[in-house]
C-alpha cells in the first residue's frame, strides 16, 4: 500500500471531495490490523474521539487512546486536514503483518468482536446526532 509511504490514497480521496460532499460526510473511519493480539485502539481528535471512547465505554470495549493522527502517517491524516472528523481503529499488534503467517489462524477473535460492536455502532451514532461535528 500506498498509504504507509505518502497517504497517497486518502490524500487524493479527500482532495476529490466537493464543499457538499465534505460537509455532507459526519466522520471517516479507517480500520487496519483489527484482529491482533493487542487490545482495541483508537486514534482521533476532539469530540470524534471523546464520543468513540465513550461509546466504546457503554459496549464494555476497553478502548486504548494512540498518538494523535496528525503525528503519524495514517489514512486519517488526510480527512481531518481536509476538515472532515476521522478515526483510525486498530489493535496494534504488527507481529504477522505483511509475512508469510498474517493467516485467519493468527486473528484474535475477541478483538475481532469488539473492533465490528464498535465498527456497527459508530455507523448508528452520527444519524443520533451524538456524534456529530461540533
Amino acid at each position: 500500500g500506498a498509504e504507509e509511504f505518502g497517504l497517497f490514497g486518502s490524500a487524493e480521496f479527500a482532495s476529490r471531495l466537493s464543499i457538499q460532499e465534505r460537509d455532507a460526510l459526519e466522520a471517516a473511519y479507517t480500520y487496519d490490523v483489527v484482529a491482533g493480539a493487542e487490545p482495541p485502539q483508537v486514534l482521533g481528535t476532539g469530540t470524534l474521539l471523546a464520543g468513540t471512547r465513550e461509546l466504546a465505554g457503554q459496549l464494555g470495549i476497553e478502548l486504548d487512546t494512540g498518538p494523535d493522527p496528525r503525528e503519524i502517517a495514517s489514512a486519517p491524516l488526510s480527512f481531518i486536514e481536509a476538515g472532515i472528523p476521522a478515526l483510525l481503529l486498530t489493535t496494534p499488534d504488527y507481529e504477522f503483518l505483511h509475512t508469510i503467517d498474517d493467516t485467519v489462524e493468527n486473528l484474535d477473535p475477541a478483538h475481532l468482536d469488539q473492533m465490528a460492536s464498535l465498527a456497527f455502532a459508530l455507523l448508528l451514532e452520527p444519524a443520533a446526532g451524538r456524534l456529530a461535528r461540533p
